[in-house]
């Protein structure tokens, strides 16, 4: 009786064993979606690294052309401020009938 009821006992733990430690297959069809999951994760990867590459050069090119730009703008400031600066001196230079000259304050070059 007790070898009958340890055989019993034994198989049964060998059964949930196997079971527990036995992997599902994947049917072919779930397989075949995986795959084709897959596929198009990369592909999509791809196509965001083409993008991103296209995106880093546009980028670039407009922070080039901005910088080019607000230096030349600089350069114009600079030389609209000496040409009122020079004027200005002219202005001051000039005596009026009223008997006071004409004021004009300088424009600082920062």
């Amino acid at each position: 009786m007790k070898a009958t009821f340890l055989i019993l006992l034994l198989s049964g733990v060998l059964v949930v064993g196997h079971k527990v430690t036995d992997k599902p297959e994947l049917s072919p069809k779930e397989d075949k979606e995986f795959q084709q999951l897959m596929n198009e994760f990369h592909q999509t990867l791809s196509k965001n690294k083409q993008v991103q590459v296209k995106a880093d050069k546009a980028k670039e090119a407009i922070v080039t052309q901005t910088i080019s730009k607000v230096t030349e703008l600089k350069q114009e400031t600079i030389a609209l401020k000496t040409e009122l600066n020079e004027v200005k001196i002219k202005l001051d230079s000039v005596s009026v009938d009223t008997g006071r000259s004409f004021e004009l304050l300088p424009i600082s070059k920062n």
